[in-house]
């Protein structure tokens, strides 16, 4: 499965996260004895995932990686923005106004790879950048889709 990054898409994902800016319930997701989606973030990315084509798991494992899925007490989480002024809500997307983007048509591990290191890196290096941060985000959202039923790549 590939994920399509649009500016579309990515504002719709920033409004649903946006409009999660609460902190998240306590209560897992039903059946999943080890793992911890709370039911309101479990909704939030199954409804985006199917409404924009994109695997619900997949957008888990990023919540997962940025914020615990609104769990962290970090600035730009639930109130503003990170302290980098770039980046707000749940999912960390950026709030900086910037240049139409192209569409990718990307694996799961190099979209999680261009949403933590940019785009023009995972370009650059031709696949997954060889920064120690973003090897660690990758193999972390991807292990936790995978642990949610994710089969891509």
């Amino acid at each position: 499965m590939f994920l399509k990054l649009t500016r579309p898409v990515l504002l719709a994902l920033l409004g649903f996260a946006l409009t999660a800016g609460v902190p998240a319930p306590a209560d897992a997701a039903p059946g999943s004895v080890s793992l911890d989606v709370p039911v309101r973030y479990l909704s939030l990315y199954q409804t985006a995932g199917q409404r924009f084509g994109i695997s619900w798991q997949l957008l888990a494992g990023l919540g997962k990686m940025e914020t615990d899925h609104g769990r962290l007490r970090l600035p730009g989480v639930h109130l503003g923005v990170n302290r980098a002024g770039c980046c707000a809500g749940p999912m960390q997307f950026s709030v900086v106004k910037s240049a139409p983007k192209r569409r990718f048509h990307v694996s799961g591990a190099l979209a999680l790879a261009a949403y933590n290191a940019g785009p023009g890196n995972v370009r650059r290096f031709g696949g997954v950048p060889p920064f120690a941060e973003t090897r660690r985000y990758v193999r972390g959202g991807m292990r936790y889709a995978r642990m949610l039923g994710y089969s891509g790549r």
